[in-house]
């Protein structure tokens, strides 16, 4: 491990203060990156990996913890933990006699379980994959994570029982949600939302899971089925579907960070139906373009990608290098509708899952996606769907 990495590790542990440390391949510690000295205890337990493993995930008593070895010289960077569980007090004196750690020690652990940096998943994995950048140079999402981690389980039924479960004659209890996850990716992947609605009437109705447990709390542990889900189902499906990969990423991190922000199971649930099936509507929408010229579905990629700023028909144009005129005259004939008209209802469509599922305010949203106000965004929202914001969200939401 480099000079140069070292000092980089220095300057980014200066400015966030997240709990790592680098040890050498005989796993003598290098460099402690924390104010706690007893993870010179802790982290000792989680140096060891499999031959070719650069990257995994450990779990402790206290959360998990990621260790990225050096592939060139074996170095070892562990980071962490992620608090994920509640802990009690049998806990932390099992973890004291397991440590040898002091009394001071223990109180210190407290302290740091209580205002740990690490207590959003979603950061947790991002830092991963930004320092198995950095060491490895290894462009790992994640995303990736997530699909690594999909692989490791087995699944307990067969591919035909499969069949037989999505056409209703497979009631069981299993393990794991490959095979779930699977057939909702194939629903996707083809826009079928009728299927995937008929679907998830059977399973709800039909069949229980018994997933891994990843986490203490049950809270915390459907946050991560979450992430894990939609992580998934957006790298594959997604894509595979028609979805432009920098589209599908947008949404997976846009989903992830509105499930972090969720206090309820119900809550979560009831945006997995959302996330899952506004999935399948995006693709089905993608196909229904199919027949577009390459020029038409060029202005439509340019707006889905930009859709938060602030452009116009100008920009689109300018994008695409076409003469104004007839590129305008070309997709209007095409899709039916103005270019202007099509970024204004593009927007308005992308308003509805603020609306629907997250507590940002109707000012916020008309910022975030550069309305000119917020009476011109209710206007034209009560214009394009009948009803205004407010009532929309309500509707949703089956209160008054």
């Amino acid at each position: 491990m480099n000079d140069e990495l070292l000092t980089l590790l220095d300057k980014f542990y200066a400015i966030n203060h997240y709990n790592m440390a680098l040890y050498s391949e005989e796993n003598k510690l290098i460099k402690l990156y924390s104010s706690s000295s007893f993870y010179t205890k802790i982290y000792p337990r989680f140096l060891n990996y499999k031959d070719n493993e650069y990257l995994t995930k450990k779990e402790g008593y206290i959360g998990i913890y990621s260790l990225i070895v050096d592939k060139i010289t074996k170095n070892k960077l562990i980071i962490g933990p992620f608090i994920n569980k509640d802990i009690s007090l049998s806990t932390l004196n099992y973890i004291k006699y397991e440590y040898n750690l002091s009394d001071v020690e223990i109180n210190d652990l407290q302290k740091e379980i209580t205002s740990s940096s690490f207590n959003n998943y979603l950061i947790f994995l991002n830092l991963t994959s930004f320092f198995n950048y950095l060491i490895n140079k290894d462009e790992l999402n994640i995303v990736d994570i997530f699909i690594n981690e999909s692989k490791n389980i087995e699944p307990e039924i067969k591919k035909e029982e499969a069949q037989n479960f999505i056409k209703g004659s497979y009631e069981n209890k299993y393990h794991g949600t490959y095979e779930v996850e699977q057939l909702i990716g194939k629903y996707i992947e083809n826009g079928d939302i009728e299927g995937l609605d008929n679907y998830f009437n059977y399973i709800s109705q039909n069949v229980s899971f018994n997933e891994g447990k990843l986490a203490e709390t049950e809270l915390r542990q459907q946050k991560n089925l979450f992430i894990g889900l939609i992580a998934v189902l957006g790298k594959g499906p997604l894509i595979r579907g028609g979805l432009s990969i920098e589209e599908a990423y947008n949404l997976i991190d846009f989903y992830t960070q509105e499930c972090e922000k969720l206090t309820t199971v119900e809550a979560i649930n009831n945006l997995r139906y959302i996330a899952v099936t506004n999935f399948a509507k995006k693709i089905r929408s993608i196909k229904k373009e199919s027949n577009y010229s390459k020029d038409v579905i060029s202005a439509i990629d340019y707006i889905k990608a930009n859709i938060t700023s602030s452009f116009g028909v100008d920009e689109v144009i300018e994008s695409l290098g076409k003469k104004r005129t007839s590129f305008l005259n070309q997709f209007k004939k095409e899709t039916s509708m103005t270019l202007g008209k099509y970024i204004q209802k593009a927007k308005l469509e992308e308003t509805k899952n603020l609306l629907e599922f997250s507590d940002t305010s109707i000012l916020d949203i008309s910022i975030i996606f550069n309305f000119s106000s917020q009476a011109y965004f209710q206007n034209l929202f009560k214009k394009e769907f009948g009803i205004t914001p407010l009532e929309f969200r309500k509707q949703k939401r089956g209160t008054n």
